[in-house]
């Protein structure tokens, strides 16, 4: 055991999970829609509410109640008089989820959240809050040059300290998720994440094609956007690394797009069923050549994807 481990108890009528998007930014970004998809587990939500509180430390900025007539929904949410989040500038704000029988609260869940849009524009510009963003990226894995992989909540704060000292902007936690204390601290101090999935056949790259394995492999997908999909430092999920180009792939984009639509799919190997395509360690007339495609391919009428360095 390299990690923390811990075990928790939930009353017998509680909140599952939840799921909080930016669904867009108006008036200059200082105004959100928003909405919260929620799971209770229940036998019977009669008479239940859940109550959704947005606030910006003891400033409450959104409220609203909704009488619940199954277990599964969404909550939508209109707000002004807010901030942005981007690497430039993280702000963060309390969403918290209350689960109600009359006055009584029954479950009680809270996260920091970030109102964080992505997009594609047509020319094939990845936008951050509507606007181009270039990635001053690195990877990290989650090691200690002195624990090993057991890795200090001190040392990953001075990682991230130091990339942003260096002007870093972006991660990619090559080749699994990471401790969930790292997208914390990228959440408050400001890094873009591609947060790539525990995939990799480097020893058989064929395994990708093998349907035996597709289950596991999109079941791992799965699993690491149900875990952090509420973190806003998140741009994008990699389905993984250096696991050949087989068709599994295009069943664990699938399964990613059915939990989340907010963010931007990625695979290296084979980008076919991707929003982007990437070179991880291209060359500068690799680059230069990938550039020059996509913007004949612009011109021409076609809507390029990005391409990721």
């Amino acid at each position: 055991i390299t990690r923390d481990v811990y075990l928790y108890s939930t009353p017998s009528d509680y909140i599952k999970d939840f799921f909080f998007t930016t669904t867009s930014l108006k008036s200059g970004n200082t105004a959100a829609a928003a909405k919260v998809q929620y799971s209770i587990s229940a036998e019977d939500v009669t008479g239940m509410t859940l109550q959704t509180t947005i606030s910006d430390g003891a400033n409450e900025l959104s409220q609203m109640s909704k009488e619940l007539t199954a277990a599964s929904g969404t909550q939508t949410i209109s707000i002004e008089g807010i901030e942005a989040w981007s690497a430039e500038n993280p702000k963060l704000y309390d969403l918290t989820l209350a689960l109600m029988r009359g006055e009584e609260v029954i479950d009680l869940r809270s996260c920091k959240i970030g109102f964080r849009t992505v997009g594609i524009r047509n020319d094939g510009a990845l936008l951050i809050n509507g606007k181009r963003v270039i990635f001053h990226g690195v990877d990290r894995h989650d090691f200690s040059q002195e624990t090993g992989r057991t890795v200090s909540r001190e040392e990953m704060l001075q990682d991230v300290m130091t990339m942003k000292r260096l002007n870093v902007n972006a991660v990619r936690t090559s080749h699994y998720p990471n401790n969930a204390y790292f997208y914390e601290l990228c959440d408050k101090y400001g890094l873009y994440v591609l947060a790539e999935a525990d995939v990799e056949c480097h020893g058989n790259m064929g395994l990708s094609s093998v349907e035996l394995f597709r289950a596991p492999m999109v079941e791992r997908n799965e699993r690491h956007v149900r875990t952090f999909r509420n973190h806003a430092c998140i741009f994008g999920w990699s389905g993984g690394n250096e696991s050949g180009g087989g068709n599994n792939f295009q069943y664990v984009m699938e399964a990613i797009k059915k939990l989340d639509t907010s963010r931007i799919t990625h695979y290296e190997g084979n980008s076919t069923w991707s929003d982007v395509t990437s070179t991880m360690y291209g060359s500068y007339g690799s680059m230069l050549s990938t550039g020059v495609s996509r913007l004949k391919d612009y011109k021409s009428g076609k809507k390029p994807r990005p391409h990721v360095q």
